[in-house]
């Protein structure tokens, strides 16, 4: 289903779609927020890859 909401809405993949959801999100955060933000992505990419 969600694959094909990304298609309805012209974005290659899953992924692009949620990195364009996240990176707009990011444009109403604070400074303070974002580091936040940044830190807990590191995190859970460093899990996911192992």
């Amino acid at each position: 289903m969600v694959n094909a909401l990304s298609a309805v809405l012209n974005f290659k993949s899953v992924d692009e779609m949620l990195e364009h959801t996240i990176n707009s999100t990011l444009e109403g955060l604070t400074n303070e927020e974002r580091a936040e933000y940044r830190t807990v992505k590191k995190i859970y990419t460093s899990r996911r890859s192992k």
